[in-house]
């Protein structure tokens, strides 16, 4: 097995054995020279750019070059991930203490307008009852929450077809003008093709992000919660600014 640094190095010797300029190899991959040169000679740039082996692996399929790297799956950074955990169970904490506590309300309110011990005892019954279920009501409010942290909306303003991989599973989509989809995922999305992209906006975090390329079919757009990527810039940072 070979680390992406390694990789890269024998993509250039690969190149340079060829005779193939930076400018040749951009035509082939659609990867802008400047990110051709620092995937080349710059390791930073290949040790903390996330979509970096994406981008080696696009340019050692052109040159023919054995793309042995042993992962094949990008993970996000542990800190982060670490993050992600914690507000997770914040909000599902909150739930739990704002629905029990609901209950505990209803339940002394309630309670006060019953006449008889009797009348009280049937109500802490039901309470407790299997009518009840606290624990799925409160997991179904953290999902339905937590959810939208991982998902994006595609929504079209003319025809728009796209093969895409969402968690390394294939979707095959068409959106006519005026239709949307909404997709959730857990890691990262990779849009291998889109037809017509400049009809295509992406609602990334309820901001939309248009693609504005001239070109009939783009390829290679990668989503994850950080951001979308193309050609490794942010697409939703540009739109941000």
């Amino acid at each position: 097995m070979s680390t992406l640094i390694e990789i890269a190095g024998k993509c250039k010797e690969k190149r340079e054995q060829l005779g193939i300029s930076r400018e040749e190899l951009r035509k082939k991959t659609k990867i802008p020279v400047d990110i051709l040169q620092k995937l080349e000679e710059d390791h930073n740039y290949i040790q903390n750019e996330p979509y970096a082996r994406f981008l080696l692996k696009q340019i050692a399929n052109v040159l023919d070059v054995t793309f042995d790297y042993e992962k094949t799956e990008f993970k996000i950074p542990e800190h982060k991930s670490e993050e992600k955990k914690e507000e997770k169970r914040s909000v599902l904490k909150f739930f739990k203490i704002s629905f029990l506590s609901f209950l505990l309300m209803t339940f002394f309110v309630l309670s006060a307008g019953f006449e008889t011990t009797g009348q009280s005892q049937k109500f802490y019954e039901f309470l407790n009852s299997p009518h009840i279920e606290k624990e799925t009501f409160v997991n179904q409010l953290d999902e339905e929450n937590l959810n939208d942290l991982t998902s994006i909306t595609l929504k079209a303003v003319g025809d728009v077809w796209i093969t895409a991989y969402v968690d390394s599973k294939e979707m095959v989509i068409h959106l006519k003008k005026g239709q949307q989809k909404k997709i959730r995922f857990n890691n990262k999305i990779r849009i291998e093709t889109v037809g017509n992209p400049k009809d295509l906006v992406i609602l990334f975090r309820n901001k939309p992000v248009k693609l504005s390329y001239s070109r009939k079919i783009l390829h290679n757009i990668f989503i994850d919660s950080d951001g979308i990527f193309l050609n490794g810039y942010n697409l939703a940072e540009k739109d941000e600014s």
